[in-house]
């Protein structure tokens, strides 16, 4: 068998390998050709590999940001809804869970909580969670502190 080594410094350092292994220079070869062929560990990635994953992270990364700016203003849209419910002289709309889930976490003074919340100081839907803060406050649940509105339960 014929293998280039490149240098006769480099053929030195193979056959210098091989007897160390305690095997001739031809077996050495062809049991790192057979590493290297049934290898598992994928190959280095390319620089055009590279760009490619990159251009599909930045798409990605902006299709996730336009999403979440869709959910935000859909779950907006959804409290304003509950909220009118609340409004109405029935008053039958329910209490948000998010609302709920801040106030639990500790005290929490109102435009915390409406900046928490996503909602305009003001809005139609910051007079929704006026209401569900008198109602959780008039059944015992909440109370107003010095720090905000605390859970009692």
């Amino acid at each position: 068998m014929w293998v280039y080594a490149g240098s006769p410094e480099r053929l030195r350092q193979i056959k210098e390998e091989a007897r160390k292994r305690g095997v001739q220079a031809s077996k050495y070869l062809m049991a790192a050709e057979e590493y290297f062929r049934t290898s598992q560990e994928p190959r280095p990635a390319s620089g055009q590999d590279l760009n490619k994953l990159q251009e599909e992270n930045r798409r990605l990364a902006a299709e996730l940001h336009e999403s979440e700016h869709r959910i935000a203003r859909l779950e907006g849209d959804l409290r304003k809804v509950r909220h009118e419910e609340l409004l109405e002289s029935e008053g039958t709309g329910e209490i948000d869970s998010e609302l709920l889930s801040i106030i639990r976490e500790g005290p929490i003074h109102d435009y915390k909580l409406l900046t928490a919340l996503g909602v305009e100081p003001g809005s139609e839907t910051s007079r929704g969670i006026a209401k569900q803060l008198q109602i959780l406050e008039t059944t015992g649940f909440i109370s107003r502190t010095s720090q905000g509105w605390k859970w009692n339960r």
